[in-house]
């Protein structure tokens, strides 16, 4: 299978859907399978058929931002791409919003399936772009209301840090040493806090390993940088 470079890269109205199936519940009701369709038959333009299958076909373009995304890194196992929300912010350097995503169905935080080293890959993603490793967070919201589309996705972003210093103040939270344990001891703190559904954060721990949160809410939004402060012009 040809692989893609990391470069920029047209979607055609792909993100324009996804933009809004993030803002209007009707459309997302609808379609949930975005994410999903785009990393199964858009990653690859020399596969068989593919201007039939793909419905939202890469191109080489100049077309504006929400019409357009960038492949920052790509395995045979994970990709990620750009977020959305960072074309509200594109004179802002410091704004940092990407998407990783396995390239097998994975629905979310509730799939048994949900692969260790997506972790690690979405760690080694953020640390190009996001200097300090103590501002990286690493979030997927919860399955339900918080979620609005039914492939896994690890947000990378940078953290509200005041926010999640608070948020240690509690009782759901785990240190790992090794970031592959993530999913496992995200389960455990779950299950000691009588959590049937919930997202997970990730950030560094100063003394070693990571900090792993867990809560039924949109951690996303409310312990991270998730949208940039201006819209650029």
């Amino acid at each position: 299978m040809a692989m893609v470079t990391s470069r920029s890269v047209a979607l055609i109205s792909a993100l324009l859907l996804f933009s809004t199936a993030l803002s209007a519940p009707a459309f997302a009701a609808k379609d949930r399978d975005i994410l999903w369709n785009i990393v199964t038959t858009c990653l690859d333009p020399g596969a068989p058929d593919y201007s039939a299958t793909c419905r939202w076909p890469i191109v080489t373009s100049a077309a504006a931002c929400r019409k357009t995304t960038d492949v920052w890194d790509i395995s045979s196992d994970y990709v990620t791409l750009r977020d959305i929300k960072m074309c509200d912010c594109l004179d802002d350097s410091s704004f940092v919003h990407g998407l990783v995503m396995p390239r097998k169905k994975v629905t979310g935080s509730e799939d048994p399936n949900r692969p260790a080293g997506i972790w690690q890959f979405a760690w080694n993603s953020a640390m190009k772009r996001i200097d300090k490793e103590e501002e990286i967070a690493l979030v997927v919201n919860a399955p339900g209301e918080y979620r609005r589309q039914d492939q896994l996705h690890i947000h990378i972003v940078r953290a509200n840090s005041p926010a999640v210093e608070k948020l240690a103040e509690g009782s759901r939270m785990a240190v790992v040493k090794d970031i592959a344990d993530v999913w496992k001891e995200a389960k455990q703190a779950a299950k000691k806090s009588v959590l049937d559904s919930y997202g997970v954060l990730v950030v560094k721990n100063a003394a070693g390993g990571f900090k792993v949160f867990v809560e039924n809410s949109n951690m996303e939004s409310e312990y991270t940088r998730a949208k940039c402060s201006k819209k650029s012009r």
